[in-house]
């Protein structure tokens, strides 16, 4: 039988995840990095990156022209017709304040939660597995809140889409 807190992972609307617990030495490790996690790596701007696979809805490519609305936040690409429904787009080099040298055109869209955001990427990498003591986690809280972790092997960037989500206001768009 699953125990609950790995069933808790698997469950994308288990809000819970969200929190961090105080791990060894003091670092910040959020409860979904308390035990083994699938993580996406994916590049922006030549640098690297991983998010937790249990939080995205879907890889897509970015194909389509997005819309730029009026007044949207810089940070913003724009919106573009994905899956019936509108999908917003940010633009994660820019969120990420990465220099527009050695930039190119997003190709991928990383959909998070309900699939009505996504983050831009440049490509995709791999899934992998990855344990938790795999993960240099942030010793303390930094002005970027989303930006939790180093993959130690990779030197990947580990990112927490809820945060971002919460901090962004995606998860009331």
């Amino acid at each position: 039988p699953e125990s609950s807190a790995h069933a808790a992972l698997n469950d994308p609307v288990d809000r819970s995840l969200r929190g961090e617990s105080e791990g060894a030495a003091g670092m910040l490790a959020p409860r979904w990095g308390a035990v083994a996690f699938r993580a996406l790596l994916f590049r922006v701007g030549g640098q690297r990156f991983a998010m937790p696979l249990i939080a995205l809805h879907s890889v897509a490519l970015f194909e389509q022209q997005a819309t730029v609305l009026p007044g949207q936040p810089q940070w913003q690409i724009g919106i573009v017709h994905y899956r019936d429904q509108c999908l917003r787009i940010a633009d994660t080099a820019s969120l990420l304040g990465l220099s527009d040298s050695g930039r190119s055109t997003p190709r991928y869209l990383l959909v998070l939660g309900e699939g009505q955001w996504a983050l831009a990427c440049d490509r995709i990498d791999d899934a992998i597995e990855v344990s938790g003591d795999a993960v240099r986690w942030r010793q303390a809280e930094g002005p970027v809140q989303w930006l939790v972790g180093i993959l130690v092997d990779s030197l990947a960037a580990v990112l927490d889409p809820w945060i971002i989500e919460q901090e962004l206001g995606m998860d009331h768009a």
